[in-house]
């Protein structure tokens, strides 16, 4: 009685090994042992190459390009404006673009600006005719000079700034010119100080308000205060205002230079204010 056909070789020639539970192979169709079933075990050559290079993976993956002006970044996720709509990287996503509401509103804000910056500008030039005038007028004598003094005055306490500790009825105002660095603009704010402090104090109250740095050597310049014409007020720092005022060294409402003293007199092109 003849035997049935039990079982199947490896197709692997190196292998040829008779397994009674063949493999076949789903791409080239043909059995193997369990050993090299499959197809990377028997070189399979039945099954495609599905594998991809970098670049080809990089181009089938989705992505956006940025919408912004010579951006090559491209995003696989889409950020798309609010308003217009368009795609941007990251980089990119604050590109200017403005909502039509919000453009309304800055359009009407700028209607509303534009009369207070021409009111201000007019102002300005209004003021400068007024302090070029009250200077005129303060190099004169008599009834033109104290009335220019009363004006500048009134106009110096509408903006001058101190110490809130110090009483209104012990305030004295300054108009203080300095100039910050060398070639630069020269600069004026108005103050006001106490007058029952000593010259010394005051000097170093408005130095501060004007925001002027000195050296803490003793050998260098020490900041002092000068008439319009250069003249020093005092070498005396330990007298107090109150003495200068009642002198008439100065009055209230000066326009003072402060400047670090040295050998040479402060140059002015401005009348004196004494």
């Amino acid at each position: 009685m003849e035997l049935p056909k039990l079982g199947e070789r490896c197709f692997v020639t190196s292998c040829s090994q008779l397994d009674f539970l063949p493999i076949k192979c789903a791409h080239c169709s043909q059995t193997f042992c369990k050993d090299h079933s499959f197809p990377l075990g028997h070189g399979c050559t039945g099954m495609l190459d599905k594998s991809i290079s970098d670049d080809q993976a990089v181009a089938t993956i989705e992505s956006y390009a940025c919408s912004y002006e010579a951006c090559e970044e491209r995003n696989v996720v889409e950020l798309l404006c609010t308003y217009c709509k368009k795609n941007f990287c990251v980089s990119h996503r604050h590109h200017g673009c403005m909502d039509p509401r919000r453009e309304a509103q800055r359009a009407r804000r700028e209607r509303f600006e534009a009369p207070k910056r021409q009111f201000n500008q007019a102002k300005e030039a209004v003021n400068k005719m007024l302090d070029e005038k009250i200077e005129k007028n303060r190099a004169l004598s008599g009834t033109k000079k104290d009335t220019a003094n009363k004006i500048q005055l009134m106009r110096i306490k509408q903006k001058a700034t101190g110490r809130k500790n110090v009483p209104i009825s012990s305030r004295t105002y300054f108009l203080a010119h300095w100039i910050p660095n060398e070639g630069a603009e020269p600069q004026s704010k108005a103050v006001f100080v106490n007058k029952e402090w000593a010259l010394g104090r005051v000097v170093d109250e408005i130095g501060d308000q004007c925001k002027i740095i000195t050296d803490k050597n003793p050998s260098s310049p020490k900041l002092r205060l000068f008439h319009m014409n250069g003249e020093i007020l005092s070498e005396d720092m330990s007298i107090q205002l109150q003495k200068l005022l009642e002198d008439e060294i100065t009055i209230d409402g000066a326009s003072l230079i402060i400047d670090f003293h040295s050998e040479t007199t402060v140059d002015s092109t401005n009348s004196g204010d004494k």
